[in-house]
């Protein structure tokens, strides 16, 4: 079930799984895969598109610096940072997907949760959380430790489904990007910018279209 909170606008998975049991949801065999790829050349071609134009999407406010990718799983869009002369650093729950993107694109990637991530404050230009907020128990945390790591004036970039959106609203329990149990958070517009203005962010830009997510929807 998903039960929605009216005063913080965001929806909760209940009942919530526990973290041991989210960790094995994410297994290599399960969620990941420790081989680098998932899909078939054609498809894993509009990724690595798509990850280029993430890094537009990034330039536009930042020209070039050090990014920290959160969730970067096996490390693509981090190694395309890395070519265009960003330092980089990333961090994945998983520890055989983050031994893979450490492995092969030699990044330097923390595994677990925020207390575990070792990084200095005020250390990245840019944090990257795509995809990843919908997935982890304690979202507020991760916010929190964002405004910890990153530079004064730096970037947070933020993807997350939309439990608001028109897709959402005629989908229902059969929305595709509700992914329960892997998703526990659901968050619309509001809720998501509440949880930032808390933590002292200025919002820069807002989108609800994506060509690599919405046609999934």
């Amino acid at each position: 079930d998903i039960f929605f909170c009216d005063y913080c606008m965001t929806g909760i998975t209940t009942p919530m799984p526990e973290p041991d049991e989210a960790l094995s949801l994410y297994s290599s065999e399960s969620y990941r895969t420790d081989t680098g790829t998932r899909f078939n050349p054609i498809i894993e071609f509009f990724i690595y598109v798509f990850r280029l134009k993430r890094k537009g999407d990034i330039k536009r406010y930042i020209e070039r610096g050090s990014i920290l990718d959160i969730g970067c799983g096996r490390g693509l869009f981090l190694h395309i940072m890395k070519k265009d002369g960003w330092e980089t650093a990333g961090v994945e729950v998983n520890k055989e997907t983050a031994f893979y993107a450490s492995e092969m694109y030699g990044l330097n990637v923390a595994v677990g949760e925020p207390s575990n991530w070792n990084f200095p404050n005020e250390s990245f230009d840019v944090i990257t959380i795509n995809h990843v907020l919908e997935h982890v128990h304690k979202p507020a945390e991760y916010i929190k430790k964002c405004k910890e790591l990153l530079k004064k004036e730096g970037l947070l970039f933020i993807a997350v489904p939309n439990i608001s959106s028109l897709q959402a609203v005629v989908g229902k329990e059969l929305w595709f990007h509700l992914d329960v149990p892997y998703h526990i958070n659901h968050f619309s517009t509001a809720g998501l910018l509440d949880l930032l203005k808390n933590n002292s962010f200025k919002i820069l830009d807002i989108r609800h279209f994506n060509l690599e997510y919405n046609p999934f929807g």
